[in-house]
């Protein structure tokens, strides 16, 4: 649903059901340079208001091989590019597998984004392809107007080269709040070196951009400018992140700028976080802090989130 030429301008509500056996494993039918998949395929135009997708699990699975095409593609379980777009309660448990053709996008929500709000959205999915992808969402346009995420949660193994975050793989926002959020997933791939790999974002633009109250928790694979929450920028903001500093193998690059390290028992026990820090996550003992999402996604999934949280 939704292409360049014929965007989706509508809202969606999934009223908290689920959309299941999702298979996408040929290209649509589309015009313009880049190919734009998921459940909809391009979603607004940048000035009809009010365009939101909610409320609503959805599985399957991608498989694509852009070679066969050769066009650079965007691709999210919910949308291939969003612009102007509210992703609320989004829960996508879409398997992507993508063979790259030049500069290809992947997020859980949304391949390509431009001026989105994402809140409350959750990749529980496993990823793979080369490179610009996030849990959530791949990439901001080329330029792109301000978007931010709040509550954020990605748990799929992000398995890619470069540039690539389990929130945001890659960034060119004009402003990008990135607040609230937790990647529990492996980031990158054992069998390549990889760079610009990042626990929240893979590569941050040199924008006034904020990054607020976020814990990564996931392995960081790879070699080279290697990131617990972000490609560290001068103009960014760092408030209140944190690392689990006992789950990778490799020194991280972010000179205790973009965030702390805390050990597993720390972040588990809670009591290393202000009271701002925790106005907005749920504890409990035996598990990491979870953004608090619970009652805005359905029961079933919060309590898979919860056990995934427990660390190994």
């Amino acid at each position: 649903m939704g292409t360049s030429e014929k965007q989706f301008i509508g809202a969606f509500d999934g009223n908290n059901k689920t959309i299941s056996g999702l298979s996408i494993r040929n290209f649509p039918s589309q015009g313009g340079d880049t190919l734009c998949v998921g459940l909809f395929g391009y979603i607004g135009n940048g000035s009809t208001e009010n365009i939101e997708i909610k409320n609503l699990v959805l599985e399957g699975s991608v498989d694509l091989d852009a070679t066969t095409i050769e066009k650079p593609c965007s691709i999210g379980g919910f949308a291939g590019y969003a612009n102007k777009v509210l992703f609320k309660n989004c829960v996508n448990n879409v398997t992507i597998n993508f063979v790259n053709y030049g500069y290809s996008y992947i997020g859980g929500i949304v391949g390509t984004f431009n001026g989105c709000e994402i809140q409350n959205c959750i990749n529980l999915a496993d990823i793979s392809a080369t490179e610009y992808i996030g849990g959530i969402a791949g990439t901001s346009d080329i330029p792109a107007e301000p978007s931010s995420f709040n509550k954020c949660i990605n748990i799929g193994n992000i398995k890619v080269t470069q540039y690539a975050g389990g929130i945001v793989g890659y960034d060119n926002s004009d402003v990008l709040n990135v607040s609230n959020c937790l990647n529990l997933g492996p980031i990158g791939n054992e069998e390549q070196n990889g760079m610009y790999l990042g626990g929240i974002i893979g590569y941050g633009s040199n924008e006034p951009n904020t990054v607020d109250c976020c814990i990564s928790a996931g392995k960081i694979l790879g070699s080279t400018l290697l990131y617990a929450i972000d490609s560290t920028s001068d103009n960014t903001s760092y408030t209140n992140n944190y690392y689990d500093n006992g789950i990778t193998n490799v020194e991280l690059k972010d000179d205790n700028v973009a965030c702390s390290p805390l050990t597993t028992e720390q972040l588990i026990e809670g009591t290393s976080f202000n009271d701002y820090f925790q106005e907005n996550w749920s504890f409990s003992s035996g598990r990491y802090p979870l953004p608090n999402v619970q009652g805005e996604i359905p029961d079933s999934i919060w309590e898979f989130i919860k056990t995934a949280a427990i660390p190994e």
